[in-house]
């Protein structure tokens, strides 16, 4: 699982939902040794990276697709995720930029 989730982050798209997954799945195996720090020397990415991909796994609905189809960034993504799941949506509505009006 290491080894995968290195190569994930060492490509040059890697999927932020993907990789978010990796991290919370090395972070919650029985008997891991692993922690966000030990994760931030292994991986060679900061604390505030990972945590952002962890608040990822918090997007629910259209945000999670969001961000899953590349609508919406990471960065974005990790401010929504923040948010409960009621606001999301709101939020989702509001980071997309507004409609440009017909030239006349």
């Amino acid at each position: 699982k290491l080894q995968q989730l290195i190569e994930n982050t060492q490509r040059t798209d890697p999927r932020p939902i993907e990789e978010a997954r990796g991290i919370r799945s090395l972070l919650d195996e029985p008997g891991s040794h692993y922690t966000v720090d030990s994760l931030v020397k292994v991986l060679g990415k900061g604390r505030s990276h990972l945590y952002n991909r962890l608040r990822l796994l918090k997007l629910q609905g259209k945000a999670l697709e969001a961000v899953e189809s590349g609508l919406v960034g990471a960065d974005i993504g990790a401010l929504i995720g923040a948010l409960p799941g009621q606001l999301q949506a709101k939020a989702l509505e509001l980071s997309q930029p507004l409609p440009t009006p017909p030239e006349s």
